[in-house]
Formats: C-alpha cells, sequence, structure tokens
C-alpha cells in the first residue's frame, strides 16, 4: 500500500474514533436522564407513566435502534521484522492476528504477506476465539527488485470471506530496508568420468549458482583441457537461481590432463566474491603409450593415485588366455616403466616379481608392467632384493593385457599414387617380429609384396601397379611365439592431372602502373617436380616460374605492373610446353578479365613564402597545384618544417589539408605554420594521394626559410605578499603578486615550500592587474613562498620573485556548531529518537558527544556517529515517559572545545496527549492550554464546577460556564421533567374530586 494511503486510513480511524466518543458521550446523556425518569416515576401509574414520556420525548428527543448482531472482529495487533537485511537473507516476519469482536471464529482466517502489491505468501488459523490472538511467522526471501526500500502489507482475511464488525482495521503496511549485494557466481556439483579412453567422447556436468543480486545479462562459462575450450552462453540467474551445465568433448590424447571450468571468464559481471568462479580437476586417458623396448612383446598399464609402493597379485595363465597364447611365461622378463603425466617415458624402475606377486615404487600415475615368454626369447633376471618402504600407492584402474603393434607407415590410407609408379610400402612394429606379409589386391587381381626386415622392426617392399583404381592393401604381422597382427588400409591408383584454378588479388581497386601480387592456384592430384607455369597481360607474358608442384593444391604469386587503364585480360598457363603426360589436357589454362583505373599525376607547380618572419608569427605558403593524370585526384597536402634535414616524416608535418582535383584542373590553397621558431628551416610541400602518382616526382617541393628572433625579456614581478602572514591551522592565507610583460603575461604560479621541504605549485588567477590565490593549511610550521611568471613571447620567457615566509601556528578557536535538531520532537515510548548536530573546525572536529538528562535526573554521556561530512547523529530508544534534556559537546583535535544550547524532546505513551492527563493536544492547543503540563486536567478555568477533562470528556466549552441556574443541563431538564409531572399530578387530583 502507498504512504499516502496508509496516511488516508489513519485519518479515517482517528475520525471513526471522534464519532466513536461522540456517540458514546450521548449515550450516557441518555441514560443518566432515564435514571432520573425512573426515581421520579416509581409512584406513578402506566397511564401517568406514558404521558410523561411523551412529554419528555418533546423536550429530548431520543431516537432508538435495534440492537446490532455480535460478530467478529479481525485485525493485526502486531507486526515484527527486521529493520535492515540483506538482499538474500531470509526474513522471518512475526504476525500477531486477533480478534477484538463479539463472536468466535470457527472457520480458516487466511493472513496474506504482499511486498509492494505483489503477494508472496499465505497462512491460515484454523480458528480464533473472541478476545484472542495467535503468532505465526511466514519467511520471505529478501530481494530488491530496483528498490532500496520495500512495503510490506500484512492481510487478515484476505479474500473477505469473514463477516466483521469492522473491515477497514484488517491490514497494516510498514517498510523494511534492503542492503543490494553484488552477484555472486559459483560451481557447484561437478562430475565426470574420471577414467576414459584414448578417443572416446566424454560429459562434464556441473551447476552454475548465484547467490547474489540478480543477473539480468548472459553469463559465458569456459571450459579447458590443454588448449581446447568450449564457451557456453547461459541465461541471466536471478537472485539464488541455478542452471545446469553440460559439457561433451572427444579425448584426443593419452595421459593425464588438467581440466577446469571457468564462469565469467572476461570478469564483465562484478561480483562480491571472484575467487570461486574457478573450479579445476584433472582427467586420466589411457590410450596406446609409446614402447619402452622392442626386445619385450607384451605388457599391461597400472594407474595408481601417484607416488608410493605398489604390490599386485599377477595371474599368469589369465595373462597368456587374455593375449591368445599357447606359450610359457618368462619370468625374468617382469619390468616396471614409468610414464610421466603427458603419457612419455620416464625409465625403467626397481621392481620385484616373486612367484605370481609384483611389487615396485611407483614414480607418478602411470605405470606399465613390461613381460614376455620364453618362445620370444629368454630375458635376464634382474637382481634386486627389496624395495625401500615410505608409503603405499592406491591403484585406480588396471589395464587389460596388451601386445605390440604394428602401423603403415607408407602408402597414407585413401593416398592418390601414379600409374605404373614405384610404390614402396613400409610397416613399422613396436617390438621385434620374426615375419610380416603385404598383399595387395584389386578386383580380381593380386600382388603380393616381399617385405624384408634389417632389424625385425622397421619392414618394407616395393611393388609397381598398371591397373587404375582402388586397391586393398593387407599387413599381417606375427612373433615367434605366435601372437599376430591384422591390419588393412587402401590406395587409389590414378593419372597425373594438373589443373590451372584460380587468379586472384588482394585487392580490386587496381591502377596504371601500380605494381600488385596476382596470386594462382595450381591443382595437382600427385606431387610432381618441375611443372612450368606462365602469366600473360594480353599476349605479353608478364611473369614465368618453374617448381616442383605438391598434391593438393598450391599457391603461386607473380609481380605484376598493369601497363595501361581499361579492361586487360590475365592467362595462367600450366605446362605450356606439354612436357608432362595428364590424363585431362584441357583445365592447364584459366582466363580472367580485370578492370584497371587510371592514376592522377599531382604536379605543384609553384609555392612562395614570405620575404620574412619574426618568431613566433604565422608563416603563411601559397600553393598552386595541377592535375595532369587520367583520374580525379582526393589527395592530402602537407607542409613540411625540418631543420637542417628533412626526413619528410610525419613528425615534421605542421600542416595538413585534403583537397580534390579532377583531371587537367589547377588550384590553388594556403597552408600555415602557426607559431615559428627562430632559425633557418627547409620548408617542405607533399602532395600525397592513396591510390598513388604516375610520376611521383613532381608532387614534392622545398625551399629554404630564415625566421627572425623575437623578444627575450623575462616577465617583472613585484609587490609579492600574503595576508595573514601568521594564521592559525586549518586558516586561510590569501598570496598577491603584481606581474607585467610587453607581450602579456601567460602563466603564474604560486610556489609554497612546506616545512617538511616539500614544494607545491598552485595556479595563480588574475583580478583587477593583481594575481591572487587562496589557500588554507593544515601543518603547523615555518612556510615559504615564491612567485613564477611565464611570458606570452614565443621563447616563453620566465622569472621567479625573492622568497618570502609567513607562519601556521596551532588552532586556538573552538568547533563551530552551525545546527542541532532532534527528530521527532515527542515520541512514543520504546520508539527511536534521533539527534543530530552539523559541526564544523577549521582543521578537523576529533570527536562529538551528547549528554542526555533523562525525565527522573539520572544524567548519560554518549559519543555520536558520524555520518556524513561534517554531521554527526545519535538515536536512541528512551525508556521512560517524560521530559528529555540534552546538549552535545564538540571538540577538535587540539582539545578545543564548543557546546550546544540545551535542548527538550517528549517521550509520552500516547503521542496525542504528551503530558498523560487524559485530554489530548489538539484539544488543549485549541482552548490556549499547554499540552506538556499534566496538572490542567485538574483545574476548572470557568468555575462551571467541571474539571479541564470533565470538560473534554463532555465536549463543553472549558472556558465558557455550562451551567443554568448553578445546575448542570441535565439536572435542570431532570427537576423541571419532575416540576412538570407534579402540575400534571395535582391538576389530575382536582379534576378527579
Amino acid at each position: 500500500m502507498k504512504r499516502n494511503e496508509l496516511l488516508r486510513d489513519v485519518c479515517i480511524r482517528k475520525a471513526d474514533i471522534k464519532i466513536h466518543r461522540l456517540l458514546q458521550s450521548l449515550l450516557d446523556e441518555f441514560l443518566h436522564t432515564i435514571q432520573y425518569i425512573f426515581k421520579v416515576s416509581f409512584y406513578l401509574n402506566e397511564r401517568m407513566l406514558k404521558i410523561l414520556l411523551t412529554v419528555l420525548m418533546l423536550f429530548y428527543p431520543v431516537q432508538f435502534t435495534n440492537l446490532v448482531d455480535p460478530l467478529p472482529d479481525l485485525l493485526i495487533e502486531d507486526v515484527s521484522l527486521p529493520e535492515n537485511v540483506s538482499e538474500g537473507q531470509v526474513v522471518v516476519i512475526n504476525i500477531t492476528a486477533g480478534n477484538r469482536g463479539d463472536l468466535d471464529v470457527d472457520e480458516p482466517i487466511w493472513i496474506a504477506v504482499y511486498v509492494d502489491d505483489e503477494l508472496i505468501k499465505t497462512v491460515n488459523i484454523p480458528s480464533l476465539s473472541k478476545n484472542s490472538y495467535r503468532l505465526v511467522n511466514i519467511k520471505w526471501l529478501a530481494r530488491c527488485r530496483g528498490k532500496e526500500e520495500r512495503l510490506i502489507s500484512i492481510v487478515v482475511d484476505h479474500n473477505d470471506s469473514i463477516t466483521e464488525k469492522n473491515e477497514r482495521n484488517n491490514e497494516v503496511t510498514t517498510y523494511i530496508k534492503i542492503l543490494q549485494i553484488p552477484p555472486d557466481l559459483s560451481i557447484r556439483n561437478v562430475s565426470f568420468k574420471k577414467i576414459v579412453e584414448e578417443g572416446e567422447e566424454t560429459y562434464l556436468n556441473l551447476t552454475v549458482i548465484n547467490t547474489g543480486h540478480d543477473i539480468n545479462e548472459a553469463i559465458k562459462v569456459r571450459f579447458s583441457i590443454g588448449n581446447h575450450s568450449i564457451t557456453k552462453t547461459l541465461p541471466p540467474l536471478p537472485l539464488l537461481g541455478g542452471t545446469n551445465v553440460s559439457f561433451k568433448w572427444k579425448v584426443d590424447f593419452i595421459g593425464c590432463r588438467k581440466i577446469s571450468v571457468q564462469i565469467d571468464p572476461r570478469n564483465i559481471i562484478k561480483e562480491s566474491n571472484e575467487s570461486n568462479n574457478i573450479w579445476e580437476g584433472s582427467i586420466i586417458a589411457k590410450g596406446f603409450f609409446r614402447w619402452w623396448d622392442e626386445k619385450w612383446h607384451y605388457r599391461m598399464l597400472v594407474i595408481s593415485d601417484g607416488e608410493g609402493v605398489i604390490s599386485l597379485k599377477i595371474n599368469l595363465t589369465n595373462l597368456l588366455e587374455k593375449l591368445g597364447l599357447n606359450a610359457t611365461i618368462d619370468p625374468n622378463s617382469f619390468r616396471v616403466v614409468a610414464y610421466n603425466n603427458s603419457g612419455e617415458i620416464i625409465g625403467k624402475i626397481p621392481s620385484i616379481f616373486n612367484s605370481s606377486m609384483l611389487e615396485w615404487f611407483a614414480l607418478t600415475k602411470f605405470s606399465m608392467i613390461y613381460f614376455d615368454v620364453k618362445e620370444n626369447g629368454l630375458k635376464e633376471k634382474e637382481e634386486i632384493e627389496s624395495i625401500a618402504f615410505r608409503k603405499n600407492a592406491t591403484i585406480l584402474d588396471i589395464g587389460e593385457p596388451e601386445g605390440w603393434r604394428i602401423e603403415i607407415r607408407y602408402p597414407e590410407e585413401g593416398e592418390f599414387l601414379p600409374l605404373n609408379s614405384a610404390i614402396r610400402v613400409i610397416v613399422n612394429s613396436s617390438a621385434k617380429l620374426c615375419k610380416v606379409k603385404a598383399i595387395m589386391t584389386h578386383d580380381k587381381e593380386k600382388v603380393e609384396i616381399h617385405l624384408c626386415s634389417e632389424d625385425q622392426i622397421e619392414w618394407y617392399g616395393d611393388c609397381e601397379l598398371h591397373e587404375k583404381g582402388r586397391w586393398n592393401l593387407t599387413i599381417d604381422a606375427f612373433d615367434p611365439a605366435g601372437y599376430a597382427r591384422h591390419l588393412e588400409t587402401y590406395i587409389c591408383i590414378e593419372e597425373v592431372d594438373l589443373e590451372a584454378k584460380w587468379i586472384e588479388f588482394p585487392s580490386n581497386d587496381l591502377r596504371e602502373k601500380k605494381e600488385v601480387l596476382v596470386e594462382c592456384g595450381i591443382g595437382a592430384n600427385f606431387a610432381v617436380n618441375g611443372v612450368e607455369i606462365e602469366l600473360k597481360e594480353d599476349n605479353r607474358i608478364i611473369g614465368k616460374k618453374v617448381l616442383n608442384v605438391s598434391k593438393g593444391t598450391e599457391k603461386i604469386k607473380f609481380r605484376w605492373k598493369p601497363s595501361r587503364p581499361g579492361i586487360l585480360k590475365l592467362t595462367m598457363i600450366v605446362d605450356p610446353a606439354n612436357r608432362i603426360s595428364e590424363g585431362i589436357e584441357n583445365n592447364n589454362l584459366i582466363n580472367r578479365e580485370v578492370e584497371v583505373k587510371g592514376l592522377p599525376d599531382i604536379i605543384i607547380e609553384n609555392f612562395s613564402l614570405p620575404p620574412k618572419v619574426t618568431e613566433g608569427d604565422p608563416l603563411s605558403v601559397d600553393i598552386r597545384l595541377r592535375n595532369a593524370g587520367h583520374e580525379e585526384s582526393k589527395c592530402k597536402i602537407c607542409l613540411y618544417i625540418a631543420g637542417d634535414l628533412m626526413k619528410w616524416s610525419d613528425e615534421e608535418i605542421v600542416d595538413e589539408k585534403m583537397v580534390s582535383i579532377k583531371v587537367g584542373e589547377v588550384i590553388n590553397l594556403e597552408m600555415e605554420w602557426k607559431k615559428t621558431l627562430y632559425g633557418k628551416w627547409i620548408i617542405g610541400i607533399y602532395a600525397f594521394d592513396e591510390v598513388g602518382d604516375l610520376n611521383p616526382g613532381d608532387n614534392r617541393k622545398s625551399a629554404l626559410l630564415e625566421v627572425e628572433q623575437a623578444e627575450r625579456n623575462p616577465p617583472s614581478i613585484s609587490n609579492v605578499y600574503c595576508d595573514p602572514s601568521i594564521v592559525e591551522e586549518g586558516g586561510e592565507v590569501k598570496f598577491y603578486a603584481h606581474v607585467k610583460d610587453d607581450t602579456g603575461v601567460k602563466k603564474v604560479d604560486l610556489i609554497v615550500i612546506y616545512p617538511d621541504g616539500r614544494e607545491e605549485s598552485y595556479s595563480m588567477t588574475k583580478t583587477n592587474e593583481i594575481f591572487q590565490r587562496l589557500l588554507s593549511f593544515d601543518e603547523v610550521g615555518t612556510y615559504k613562498f615564491y612567485v613564477k611568471a611565464i611570458d606570452s613571447s614565443p621563447h616563453q620567457n620566465s622569472a621567479s620573485s625573492e622568497t618570502f615566509i609567513f607562519k601556521v601556528v596551532k588552532d586556538r578557536e573552538p568547533p563551530e556548531i552551525i545546527k542541532v535538531w532532534v527528530s521527532p520532537r515527542v515520541q512514543a515510548l520504546n520508539a527511536e529518537v534521533e539527534v543530530g548536530v552539523v559541526a564544523y573546525d577549521n582543521i578537523a572536529v576529533g570527536f562529538t558527544n551528547i549528554t542526555i538528562i533523562k525525565p527522573d535526573g539520572e544524567r548519560e554521556t554518549m559519543a555520536m556517529q558520524k555520518v556524513r561530512e561534517n554531521i554527526y547523529t545519535f538515536k536512541l530508544l528512551p525508556p521512560l515517559t517524560g521530559k528529555y534534556s540534552f546538549f552535545i559537546t564538540v571538540v577538535d583535535h587540539r582539545g578545543n572545545k564548543n557546546f550546544s544550547q540545551v535542548e527538550d524532546f517528549w517521550v509520552a505513551k500516547d503521542i496525542d496527549d504528551i503530558d498523560g492527563d487524559g485530554v489530548p493536544n489538539w484539544w488543549e492547543e485549541r482552548y490556549g492550554f499547554d499540552p506538556f503540563d499534566p496538572d490542567d486536567a485538574s483545574r476548572d478555568e470557568d468555575g462551571d464546577g467541571y474539571s479541564l477533562l470533565k470538560e473534554y470528556k463532555r465536549e463543553s466549552d472549558p472556558l465558557r460556564s455550562n451551567t443554568i441556574a448553578g445546575l448542570l443541563p441535565t439536572e435542570f431538564l431532570a427537576i423541571s421533567c419532575i416540576a412538570v409531572m407534579l402540575a400534571l399530578i395535582f391538576s389530575f387530583r382536582k379534576i378527579y374530586t
């Protein structure tokens, strides 16, 4: 609910109270009158009573109404919540709901909580008896939503399902101050597969949480492994919002790699905590590690958590079964080799094999167990007595046993080879083999290749293939124990084909006689040596090259200077003499027509200088230009100034202009050296067009210029002084100087030398021919100062005054108290009162205290808090009702004190009745009484027998008597009624008699 609506409700409630009190007073008067009537009519008969009541109604009309049915009255008795919270904090709102009506409520009562007119939560009370209350609490997550203060409204019976005596007291509204905290992104719940296979696709899953202010922009999350990274964009996250992120990648390495995830890698989002934006971990990839020694034929990988002793029981029979060998394990062949995190060999490490137990000390995560069988040759036994015990390592994974591998080094899979050419097949093994077979097959044709080896590791053999098409290559390799490997690949046999593919230029803006690079593309299905390439402009050869062409597409560059403007044809020919036999001969030539634009020819026909120039004066240069070329020119004209050597560099340019000159046009322009310097100078004019110039030799001209010397007299400084010459610390000193110069004064500086020796420079301003500067000083001691001036001549001649002194002494002035306030001046009991003061001191206020005299006479002195520069406040919760007095003491850092006047404020149980005498403030002020004096409630100002309190309750004027013949109006009315009734009785008796 808005604040003006709250004020309106308060006013309506006060009006309801006044109307209720008025009606109550009328009812009291009516009952009082009836009481008098009943006393008199006790002895009257029924007929006389009716007559009496009729007469009474004529004199005192009263309207009777039917009694209202009893109803409940629900209201919010109290609301309790913190004054200040931080965004994201859970706020507990304690609500006390009451029933002040005449009837119990036996159905659920719904209580709703609104924040800025938005319903956040409802809770119900099952039932509520009359004259009872119930405490409930609601939790709310504090959010700013762009506001520092948020309105909290609590409504009882918010769905208006219960009929009540008063429907307008069901809602209360307060506010809460929320401190906005910056966003804070963090990474939670990271999960991934820690050991994977090389080439496997794997996932990393995580959750991104925002525990700070709402983020209204996209959030970047980057996953990194080695040099590879993946970045994802997440939607904005509200306070305490979270989203799940999944990264998928293919493992392309073996070994151990660090992985990391970073939120907001470019640090675009400002957070309260930047340290929790990064998560780091590691992942292990298994694969084919490099073979250690070709004498060993089999191995098994063991991954551990790092350095330590490992004892592994090995089932020899199981090893042979998994390798498919019918052989005998050589117990002397067991060796352990360490590999680093990148999968590279570190070296053999000591190990002991005893029966079926292998023990070694792991140096890294990766330990490879090499072993062999007797059929492949016996190994020598290693003599190691024991492994030095340090700590144990934990085995994370044991790989399957594997044997040696082979690879086809040549030809590559899918490679195209020339028809009828010699082909060498090369196969490499990781261990020594006894036999390797190779077979080429194409349709029904089969070619066996004899492979031989000198070291039993590299095997090779040659063949020639005379049929075009796809040939399958099959390799079978064997070791002496019968372990075998099989590989297949294929190659393609084709005829040679050279192709002219393209002619390209770095830019389409080609100009006559301006050299450019021409890029040509040549394709070949095989590598061919000694290929000749020609490039022609129309029919003129402009370039020729002979080179070795690789398989694929190759780029070749030629330098070309177009001979004329217009449309020119470029032709590239591959193998122009047709020396190479190809399967396709008609794709060796390519043409391209290009448009070549003309060039301007800017000529500097003349430029003139004045005969005499004085230092500091501007130099004006008149230039005459003509375009004798084939194209309009948009050129830059530069004026260069140099000493004894002009290099035509950018540092020598003093003026430049852009001009357009059409073909054959002549233009004149003026350029300027704004501030000349004394001496001899080389003056140069250069006309430059970015597209080029047909004859660049005639677009530059230079000449000599001598600049005469200017005035050298320094400024005159006089009447330098300061006022005052002795000042208290923090005080102000004004400095004066009279400076003159024939060329004018450009700058005047005040140089102050502080007591510690440091110098500070302050610029002075001119006022009525005098240069001035006002400064304040906090440091006690003796200061020196002088004035330095620079004139406006080209030389900038300078002068300095003599040195003067002034002193800064200790501060003896007390601080100044500018304003004291208390808010509010009248406050309810247990509500906050704020006292403030605005205090100033030349140097600085040391501290500020407040002394409070409570209503019971107790005095207490407390420190005030500095809230802004020169402003101090103190907040308190007064424990007693009555008048409080206070004064404020302000002390500077030198101990000088100042005291404020004594001020007062009141604390009352009811702020509408400050002195608590039962008479409200507004009524006392209306009739001129003191709302701060509790004794005036018993006074009778008009002498009518009624005190001020009674006058208020009766709503009569306390300054004017309200009696008739010394009787109250009700007394007078009752006696009058009795007199009338007696008169009627006597009249009736006479009639009857």
